[in-house]
């Protein structure tokens, strides 16, 4: 591995050496020790992946990407790193780590923690992908307390855009054009959408002079 990594890089040796996942790579030595030998996890670590960064750069930065067990959500949310799959060796060996994981199954956000071995503790992050790429979410953001119920508010919420859009588009394709007052009165009751005809309805009673008031009702 080093002969090709020399090959590839003749100018000038790389500054990071990843390996992804480590069960694809992981040699067990002699003995021929699993995942969760500790032994044969350290003897992957130290005399496989120590000397390949010593033979192609001492200076070199390695990741390594590795698997998770299954877990329960709150296992995770106790000790994230418990997580890591196979021999706890692996957590002792590297100096900082990331876990990603996603704390709802009905969303696209991950949740990234971080652990040092050096230095503060910094807290977890919320990462979402946006056009391909991984951008970080503002925390503040997250909802803390009635996440089902708020979640259902949520989808309410894209509901009613998405029917008020599709009305938009056939009214448009219709060539009929509305103010917004309009729009809300002609939409009453229509596929699922409620309009503004009561609140303009109670808006007039309570701007219209008291004398010119109809009796109530």
């Amino acid at each position: 591995m080093a002969e090709a990594i020399h090959a590839a890089f003749a100018d000038a040796p790389p500054d990071i050496i990843v390996i992804d996942p480590i069960r694809n790579l992981f040699d067990g030595g002699p003995e021929g020790g699993g995942e969760n030998d500790n032994t044969a996890m350290m003897l992957f670590l130290k005399d496989r992946v120590e000397l390949l960064r010593d033979a192609v750069n001492p200076d070199a930065g390695v990741i390594l990407a590795h698997h998770t067990r299954k877990a329960s959500k709150h296992q995770v949310k106790d000790d994230p790193f418990l997580a890591l799959s196979d021999a706890s060796a692996l957590r002792g060996f590297y100096t900082s780590g990331l876990l990603m994981h996603r704390p709802d199954e009905d969303s696209t956000i991950r949740k990234l923690e971080i652990e040092l071995r050096n230095g503060p503790a910094l807290p977890g992050k919320l990462i979402d992908k946006v056009k391909g790429e991984w951008v970080e979410l503002n925390p503040m953001n997250e909802r803390l307390v009635r996440k089902e119920v708020g979640a259902k508010l949520d989808a309410e919420r894209l509901r009613k855009h998405d029917v008020i859009l599709g009305m938009l588009l056939d009214e448009a394709a219709s060539e009929r054009l509305y103010t917004a007052m309009q729009f809300a009165d002609r939409s009453h009751g229509q596929q699922g959408g409620r309009g503004e005809r009561r609140r303009l309805r109670l808006q007039d009673r309570l701007l219209r002079p008291r004398a010119d008031r109809p009796p109530r009702q």
